[in-house]
């Protein structure tokens, strides 16, 4: 994917899905180092995709994407049922698992740029037919979104006392923040950012078909 412009007063910022291993490995120790500055934490794992924000030839912000089609997603161990299952009961519609996804991994070098990394993030998602997000948001992460007005409900606490202990202590003093779990309407986000949109016109994406799911189990996230 080419990189996307993004212009501030004294900066342009790219944005691009990492292609190359090399890149990835930059992703990947930028994230971590990040972690680690801010949350003492030790990460060893990513998501499968990750995305970065770049300022010429520098990492300025960096994200990562688990798409729930392809596997349990990492935040379904804090939950009791799959995760479309509790956004589909607080939006009161039906949620696809297959068109849902989990945003990780979340990075930036100073914190404004958690605004212009999410929308990014929203846009690229939304033009591949992804109708629903869902994510651990600390405080630091909630108030980007509510940033740019979008609409993301809470759906659990993320508890530690769902980790073994080794992974407890690799994550650092992170569960001191009280992350959530929270998810929302991604085809609803996208037009926030610009309400001129209609799902229908030839440059958006296409309407997403949804059908209900069967909500009565609790995810195996190792399986």
């Amino acid at each position: 994917m080419p990189g996307l412009p993004l212009t501030f007063p004294t900066a342009t910022l790219h944005w691009r899905e990492c292609q190359k291993a090399s890149e990835r490995a930059q992703l990947e120790d930028f994230i971590a180092t990040t972690y680690r500055r801010q949350h003492g934490a030790e990460l060893s794992q990513f998501a499968p995709r990750l995305y970065g924000l770049w300022e010429a030839d520098q990492l300025q912000a960096a994200v990562g994407v688990r798409l729930a089609g392809d596997a349990p997603l990492y935040l379904e161990r804090y939950l009791s049922e799959p995760v479309e299952c509790l956004l589909a009961r607080e939006l009161n519609a039906p949620v696809a698992r297959h068109a849902l996804a989990e945003i990780a991994n979340l990075a930036t070098l100073r914190p404004g740029l958690a605004v212009p990394l999410i929308r990014h993030l929203i846009e690229s998602l939304v033009a591949e037919g992804c109708g629903w997000l869902t994510f651990t948001a600390t405080a630091a992460v909630r108030n980007g979104f509510r940033r740019l007005g979008l609409d993301v409900r809470r759906l659990g606490d993320a508890d530690p006392a769902y980790l073994d202990a080794d992974e407890r202590e690799r994550w650092g003093n992170y569960y001191l923040h009280r992350p959530w779990v929270m998810g929302g309407d991604l085809i609803k986000a996208w037009r926030r950012l610009d309400p001129s949109r209609e799902l229908t016109s030839p440059d958006s994406p296409t309407p997403l078909t949804v059908t209900a799911q069967s909500c009565h189990h609790k995810v195996d996230p190792h399986a």
